[in-house]
């Protein structure tokens, strides 16, 4: 039995203790025994604080991947003998197994087979210094690899990627194929259906029926196809995940043999120098050698949202916990690092959790609908059989003893089940999946996750990021203030090469080394303006900027970087302290750049055209608001620029050390250089893109870090805002948001609103009621926390919320959204976040994406409209006359089956390739509560309109062929029962099988063709047949008439074929029943477009909410 120790990880005081041993009880349910304080003062020793990292460091791994629980019970049967107190023994490792008690640990030795917790005990990657790593990986924490070694590693270790493959998936994936859906009620009745061919077709003296063996075969068939089909819709949807990875480049920056450049996350191997930064996602376990302002996300692993700030030495003995490494999948959210990767693939913590616990995918909402309709069909067919034999034992049976046999009554149970479950609707819904999907994806739009594309449908507010989203994202300097004058850009690079530009050559200097934008080596041969560039849109445009009036590379090896604080969505500026490289005199300067109110704001001084300083007065200070809200109301974004040279004597270079994170260095009384003014054009398919939301009855709202002078006059630009500037209101603080502002409700809708992100944590529940009833809505100045406060609180209104964004501060809104919309140039923090990547990045792309998501939503309803009556209500009918009336049975089983998966699939698929309807666009958005997929009027239009019809038209024709040519009336059919059978009507018993049989197939073609009336109808909901014809080319779907072209031909060979007729009791009919079924389809087609002209002549009236 092994051995358990309990040891004080506190500072031995006794009551602690006691209250952890108390904790450990309550996890154990198992009384412990009173320990004096004396078996307390052992355990702080010298070996047991050198190994406690080492403990540390499994209970975390343990506790990622969730065993610790299963340890405890397993451990619980040694611990209700007591606990042993002893001193603990360091000779073999050993494994925690109670990570969430914070003062006691239970202790187990590890057996030697378990390799996996010796490699986890053996990681010391984060405790070796840098010279150590740099020996042990190959590698040089300057240059990295060399290129040729990196590619040699490669070969030998393989790619960098997970490996997530489980046969037991595998296996738990095909059982549900085959007996998931409608498979488990399949699947008794077809072995049902063999058992009455034999043995119970044989009992009572009968003869077996073939057609018996034939409809079992084709049951198995059935479900056979329909695994096929839902294995087929599971691997396009993998394909379709999988080409994430290819049309969204996974890419790290690598540095090899000196350079930088751009490496596939697949082809990273141990020791390659990887630079990572704000937006991206780590590729691998990596041990930092550098890093500026770093900070990390990895609430993935962990749980918590917080951001850690990353060191490049050892902060804890345990590797989950120290700030030193950066693991795989986890996202950088702020700075810029660069570390040794010391992990890939499986071996990465990511890969070790990923292949010891599998994820189990949710059930999307709309497979959720369909399962409570497959539900609902399966309690209903279970009913009419349970139904069905209570009539036969307590009543047929008795009163008709000859009228079925066991065989029969077991066939008619069977019927039942088959006739209530449209067997095809699983392979129609597969195909319209895989088909929506790939029509989205070949528009340019990625959907990441199935339900999406049903919440696309319903989406009726949009809140998108500025910049990258409906502007280009790409900026240029159009206009500078600088020495408190402004200068356009021509104007500024025509003044800079005179003698007394000093004010503007101190801009530029600034604009360079304030700069985290770099030009890409690579493409140094090219013209300046053609040359990539690495870096954010904002930065880039103030590099080219800089780059106009002399190399910034050649500036910035000038100096050496002492501090960096990247810029980020909270504080808004970015700072950098440098130092000359030469007659430095022990002196530093301070750099800042941000947004202009920020640093106007931060300035006590001024530097003017000549360098000499002035004081910032309230007036300058006035005419530099002032101007930068002019550029801001032209639709630039302002950009403030300063300085402040160091005291040496206070801040040293050779003697102080500049902290970013404890800030011990001035963040204001700075000198003013300049306002920098850039332009982000609009994205020319935006205007109209954001016209088709509004007609569609989906608000756009702008949410942007931008001033909100800037914001405001892009969201005029592209649409959103429609209102003059006069008709605006600008909420700077909740006091403005007044009663009156609702009382006239008029003049709401002639009314936008500007609000600026502060005002947002001081908004309550009244003042959000009154924001939003508005239209025309811009929020400026808002911080990743605004915008996410932004989404809930329109979702507690009971919106459907769609966020737009393309940079790592956008990431918590994309996630919290019903729909998060990334641009696939965005960051990959953003991609991962949303559940829809626009592969182009074009706004428009998102109004294509939520047309097929109406699109897919109201042709799977049709589907399902067409599938319903037929395939359902038409065949009970015959069972229930049958059962309870008499009536030779009018449709055989296998012709039930028929129509399910032969002769209603083409036409139920080509409804799948139905375009939008001419009105689709100017809808308002479905209501996710009020309107399912399947409800009240989907069945009230299926089964009490179409369903009657048709299963009212196929009996009449049923009765018209025995009333003609068999010479039976109808009114001798009803309560016929067991006087059907020879002798009736002085027939013997194969002419009256003969006529029954005709009749039954008779039933079956009046289905087919009256199918077809249904299939041109239910083609659009309220335009009439004539308003969406489908020869025309909005509208186009020829392949309806190939679909019915098909069902004849297969209702051809079922009537025709001898072997049907032999083995399944089909048989050729009388010419004019292929025809007199046309005059039904027409007539029913001609009252489905009556309903449809009631219901667009009365649009809100009670007529319209009782049609589908």
């Amino acid at each position: 039995m092994s051995q358990y120790n309990i040891r004080d990880v506190s500072n031995g005081d006794h009551n602690n203790v006691r209250q952890s041993i108390e904790m450990a009880q309550s996890y154990t349910h198992v009384p412990l025994p009173d320990i004096p304080r004396s078996s307390f003062d052992r355990v702080n020793t010298d070996s047991e604080r050198k190994n406690s990292g080492l403990q540390q460091e499994f209970v975390l791994r343990r506790s990622s991947l969730n065993i610790a629980r299963e340890d405890m019970k397993r451990s619980s049967q040694d611990l209700r003998t007591g606990v042993v107190i002893k001193e603990p023994n360091f000779d073999q490792y050993e494994t925690p197994i109670s990570p969430r008690t914070p003062k006691v640990q239970i202790v187990q030795k590890v057996t030697e087979g378990d390799a996996e917790i010796q490699k986890d005990l053996a990681i010391d990657y984060h405790k070796i210094d840098l010279k150590e790593m740099s020996r042990r990986y190959e590698t040089d924490t300057e240059s990295g690899l060399l290129e040729d070694f990196a590619k040699r590693r490669l070969t030998e270790n393989g790619p960098n990627e997970i490996s997530t493959k489980s046969r037991w998936t595998i296996v738990i994936k095909i059982l549900g194929y085959i007996f998931g859906g409608f498979g488990f009620v399949l699947w008794p009745s077809a072995i049902l259906a063999i058992l009455s061919y034999q043995p119970l077709g044989s009992l009572q003296g009968s003869t077996p029926d073939p057609s018996n063996l034939g409809l079992g075969i084709i049951l198995f068939i059935v479900i056979f196809t329909n695994a096929f089909f839902d294995a087929w819709q599971d691997f396009q949807s993998m394909k379709v995940m999988n080409s994430i990875g290819g049309m969204l480049p996974s890419m790290a920056m690598v540095i090899r043999s000196g350079k930088k450049e751009e490496t596939p996350i697949r082809d990273l191997v141990l020791g390659d120098l990887v630079e990572v930064k704000i937006g991206e996602k780590v590729p691998a376990d990596l041990r930092v050698v550098k890093q500026q302002q770093l900070k990390v996300d990895n609430s993935i692993l962990t749980g918590e949202t917080d951001p850690i700030s990353c060191t490049v030495n050892m902060t804890d003995e345990n590797f989950m916990e120290t700030k030193n490494l950066l693991f795989m999948g986890t996202s950088i959210t702020e700075g810029v690092g660069q570390g040794v990767v010391v992990a890939v693939g499986n071996q990465t913590v990511m890969g070790k959790i990923t292949k010891s616990t599998q994820k189990k995918g949710k059930m999307t909402p709309i497979n959720k609908e369909i399962l409570g309709f497959i539900t609902f069909a399966v309690i209903l067919a279970l009913c009419l059989s349970v139904a069905c034999l209570i009539a036969y034992l307590v009543w047929l049976r008795v009163s008709y003893p000859g009228y079925l046999s066991i065989a029969a009554i077991v066939i008619t149970i069977l019927t039942s089940v088959v006739a209530f479950i449209p067997e095809g609707l699983p392979i129609s819904v597969s195909l319209t999946f895989t088909l929506m999907a790939r029509r989205m994806f070949l528009q340019n739009v990625l959907v990441k996750h199935l339900p999406t594309v049903e919440t696309l449908g319903s989406i009726d507010m949009i809140a998108s990021d500025k910049t990258g989203t409906l502007t280009q994202n790409k900026m240029s300097v159009m206009n500078v203030l600088n020495g408190m004058k402004v200068y356009s850009f021509e104007q500024f690079q025509k003044t800079f090469e005179s003698n007394d530009a000093v004010a503007f050559k101190e801009l530029v200097r600034v604009c360079g080394l304030c700069n985290r934008a770099t030009f890409d080596d690579k493409t140094a041969h090219l013209p300046m303006l053609q040359r990539k560039v690495q870096g954010d849109a904002s930065d880039t445009g103030i590099l080219l900027f800089a780059e106009r009036f002399g190399s910034v590379h050649a500036v910035r090896d000038q100096y050496t970087e002492l501090c960096v604080i990247p810029f980020n969505s909270k504080n808004k500026w970015m700072l950098n302290i440098v130092t000359p490289k030469v007659n430095s005199k022990n002196a530093s300067t301070l750099l800042m750049k941000g947004a202009a109110e920020i640093i106007i704001e931060r300035c006590t001084s001024v530097m003017m055209q000549d360098g000499s300083i002035v004081p910032m007065t309230d007036e300058i200070k006035q005419d530099l608001i002032r101007e930068q809200e002019h550029f801001s109301g032209e639709g630039q974004r302002v950009l403030g620029c300063c300085k402040q040279d160091l005291d040496p004597s206070q801040y040293p270079v050779d003697r102080y050390v500049f902290n970013a994170e404890e800030v011990n260095f001035p963040l204001e009384g700075h000198c003013f250089v300049g306002l920098v003014a850039l332009i982000d054009p609009p994205r020319e398919d935006v205007p109209s893109a954001i016209e088709r939301c509004n007609s569609a009855g989906i608000r756009v709202m702008m949410v942007t870090g931008d001033h909100h002078v800037t914001a405001a006059a892009i969201a005029r630009m592209v649409g959103i805002i429609k209102q003059d500037p006069s008709n605006t209101i600008d909420i700077k603080d909740s006091n403005t948001i007044t009663e009156e502002m609702v009382l006239d409700k008029e003049s709401i809708s002639h009314r936008a609103l500007t609000i600026r992100g502060p005002v947002v944590p001081t908004l309550d529940k009244t003042a959000w009621d009154r924001i939003l009833m508005h239209q025309e809505i811009c929020w400026a100045r808002t911080t990743p926390d605004h915008k996410l406060r932004i989404v809930k609180e329109c979702q507690a209104r009971k919106h459907i919320v769609a966020v737009t964004g393309d940079g790592v501060n956008d990431a918590p809104a994309l996630k919290q959204a019903n729909v998060g919309v990334a641009m696939g140039a965005g960051s990959e923090v953003a991609r991962e976040a949303a559940a829809i990547v626009l592969m182009d990045s074009r706004f428009s792309s998102i109004v294509a994406g939520i047309e097929n998501g109406r699109i897919a939503f109201e042709n799977l309803k049709k589907v399902l409209l067409y599938l319903l009556p037929a395939g359902s209500f038409s065949e009970i009918m015959p069972i229930i006359l049958n059962i309870f009336f008499g009536i030779p049975i009018a449709l055989s089983s296998f012709l039930m089956i028929m129509i399910c998966v032969a002769t209603d699939i083409m036409p139920s698929l080509s409804l799948i390739s139905e375009k939008a309807e001419a009105d689709l666009m100017t809808r308002e958005p479905r209501s996710v509560t009020g309107e399912k997929l399947v409800n009240p009027q989907l069945f009230l239009q299926a089964y009490f309109f179409t369903g009657i019809f048709e299963a009212v038209s196929s009996f009449i024709m049923y009765f018209y062929y025995m009333s003609v040519y068999a010479g039976i009336p109808g009114t001798s059919l009803l309560f016929a029962f067991n006087n059907y059978q020879d002798g009736f009507y002085g027939l013997t018993q194969d002419q009256l099988n003969y006529h029954l049989y005709v009749a039954q197939t008779i039933y079956f073609v009046n289905l087919v063709i009256v199918q077809f009336g249904n299939l041109l109808s239910t083609r659009t909901r309220r335009l009439s047949f004539f308003q969406h014809l489908p020869f025309r080319r909005n509208s186009r779907n020829l392949f309806l008439f190939v679909a019915m072209l098909v069902s004849i031909v297969l209702a051809l060979l079922l009537v025709h074929i001898p072997f049907f007729n032999n083995v399944f009791n089909t048989r050729p009919i009388p010419v004019q029943f292929w025809f007199i079924p046309i005059g039904w389809a027409l007539l029913y087609f001609s009252l489905d477009e009556v309903r449809k002209c009631i219901a667009r002549l009365f649009p809100y009236k009670y007529a319209r909410r009782v049609f589908w």
